[in-house]
């Protein structure tokens, strides 16, 4: 409902882990021309109240043990409101700590740091649907991003963690920062300040 982006699994105690939507996000339980399996969407409509924060503090510290020690996938799919300004997609952590999707007028950014160790990847999207994946492999010690299921970038990268204790957000920043915010500087400039997103996203998993 227009409440809460709830997770589907329910990890641990119900709503703990629900984004919290601010009255700037729409809920369309019947959208039409959505992909395969979208049976839902998210409106964002770019303004302040555009919001969607975690309701537990962190993913680092919420979530079952602690996902950001270990390889992750990150799927998100969105359809642009424009291809215009700086917006955030989606971010987990902090300044020095974290990890985020943004765009960059029609170019899709996915930014990790880790302390000292950062680094980003980026492609160029459309108006239309999209299927963006971010991975952090820490196994083979690569970052890979994905559009629509090609193969877009890839960079080596030796991680600890993917996030640290601050809030995270989802179409907006959660808490003060924006994941990897000032640590991708030699990447794409800072990244705290991004505005909120205005289009719809219709699974984040």
């Amino acid at each position: 409902g227009n409440g809460n982006w709830e997770e589907t699994h329910q990890l641990i105690n119900a709503g703990t882990l629900d984004f919290n939507l601010g009255s700037g996000v729409n809920h369309n339980a019947s959208p039409s021309g959505t992909p395969n399996g979208i049976t839902a969407t998210y409106e964002y409509d770019g303004t302040a109240n555009a919001t969607a924060t975690l309701g537990a503090a962190n993913i680092q510290d919420d979530f079952p043990g602690d996902p950001t020690d270990n390889s992750v996938s990150l799927e998100l799919w969105l359809r642009p409101g424009d291809l215009s300004g700086n917006e955030v997609l989606f971010e987990f952590g902090g300044d020095t700590d974290g990890t985020s999707l943004t765009l960059s007028d029609d170019t899709l950014q996915f930014a990790v740091s880790d302390s000292s160790t950062s680094a980003g990847l980026s492609t160029t999207i459309g108006s239309d649907w999209t299927q963006a994946v971010g991975v952090l492999d820490l196994t083979n010690n690569e970052m890979l991003l994905y559009s629509n299921g090609v193969l877009e970038e890839t960079i080596a990268y030796t991680p600890d963690e993917w996030a640290g204790t601050n809030g995270d957000g989802l179409g907006s920043t959660g808490g003060t920062e924006v994941g990897g915010g000032d640590a991708v500087d030699g990447f794409f400039g800072d990244l705290n300040g991004e505005g909120n997103f205005q289009g719809v996203i219709g699974m984040l998993r």
